[in-house]
């Protein structure tokens, strides 16, 4: 498991053993690179926080796996649309969707790369199932495409 993942795992074991006597109410997760360039918006790699909720590990969980699936999803765009490499945004895109994947945004964007990569057929499978779940989307995706 990567090294956050394994951290809330941890934070979980430890509820689990008894926790806090107060109960759990929050949960957190701030991890920064190793050196520090003085901006902490760059530094910072994970900045999680969910407090007053009676599953906070579970929740800080779920903010964990979609910082990730966002993560991927921009490092997919800079391959693709920086450095015009169409497998490794693929692959990005895919591992987004994996941890996401009833997340329309992630599947909005991912259709988005499909379509900007003349995979249409894929692209408009995904816009339907989207437009299907929530027809607001079909709103935006005429103003992206405009």
């Amino acid at each position: 498991l990567p090294f956050a993942l394994r951290i809330i795992k941890a934070l979980q074991a430890g509820q689990n053993a008894g926790g806090d006597l107060r109960g759990k109410r929050s949960a957190g997760l701030l991890m920064s690179k190793g050196s520090n360039t003085g901006e902490f918006w760059k530094d910072r790699i994970y900045d999680l926080r969910v407090d007053d909720n009676s599953n906070s590990f579970e929740e800080l969980e779920r903010l964990y796996s979609t910082a990730e699936a966002y993560r991927y999803m921009n490092e997919g765009d800079n391959e693709y649309y920086e450095n015009q490499n169409r497998d490794l945004a693929l692959a990005n895109y895919k591992k987004a969707f994996e941890l996401q994947p009833e997340n329309l945004e992630v599947k909005f964007w991912y259709a988005k790369l499909l379509h900007d990569m003349a995979e249409l057929t894929e692209s408009s499978k995904l816009l339907n199932e989207i437009f299907q779940e929530e027809p607001k989307w079909q709103e935006y995706w005429n103003r992206v495409m405009n």
